[in-house]
């Protein structure tokens, strides 16, 4: 994976807007929208909750479903980046009540 740190001055800037848009994106589509909600808890309950490998799959389809797997980690992530720090303050508070409960 390539850093900014090893990419020229003007690609690196070009980079980082690219990032922030792709994050800003994905925050507002599956955050702020009732579809975008459904769309990515349905592609987490088909892919992102299910086995990865089996003894039946071929290592391609182990790979395949581990790539399923990255992009829904790759949305999350740029969703939460792109939270205003009092959202992910909530967020975080949420997550800590949650782990609460099921202990």
């Amino acid at each position: 994976m390539t850093t900014q740190r090893h990419l020229p001055k003007g690609v690196a800037e070009s980079w980082q807007a690219w990032q922030e848009e792709q994050n800003s994106l994905c925050h507002e589509v599956f955050m702020n929208t009732v579809a975008g909600a459904r769309l990515l808890k349905m592609w987490e309950e088909k892919f992102f909750y299910a086995p990865v490998a089996d003894p039946a799959y071929s290592h391609v389809q182990c790979a395949f479903n581990e790539g399923n797997n990255n992009f829904i980690r790759r949305i999350r992530v740029s969703m939460y980046t792109a939270m205003q720090p009092k959202e992910s303050t909530q967020l975080n508070k949420d997550i800590d009540y949650e782990r609460q409960d099921e202990s």
